[in-house]
């Protein structure tokens, strides 16, 4: 039986938006709430946060454990490695 996993991209090095994913947005952070939302797919069976080894990120992996899915930190200018690893 296959499994059915949701990545989720996230970082706080945006060039426009340095942090978005932790910005408030209601009761919780634009990350939670997108979470909260992907948690509904019936088909979903696992999350997981792709995110970089950059420092800076550390602070978002601390986010990440809090919101109880999985964490996956990769190259920060290979978007499709963090995909694949």
């Amino acid at each position: 039986m296959s499994r059915c996993v949701a990545i989720i991209q996230a970082r706080l090095g945006s060039a426009r938006l340095p942090g978005k994913v932790l910005l408030p947005l209601g009761n919780t952070t634009i990350l939670g709430f997108m979470i909260s939302r992907v948690k509904e797919a019936k088909s979903i069976d696992e999350i997981v946060v792709a995110t970089t080894l950059n420092p800076r990120d550390d602070i978002l992996c601390d986010e990440i454990q809090k919101l109880g899915v999985s964490l996956f930190r990769g190259d920060e200018e290979d978007v499709l490695k963090r995909f694949n690893d």
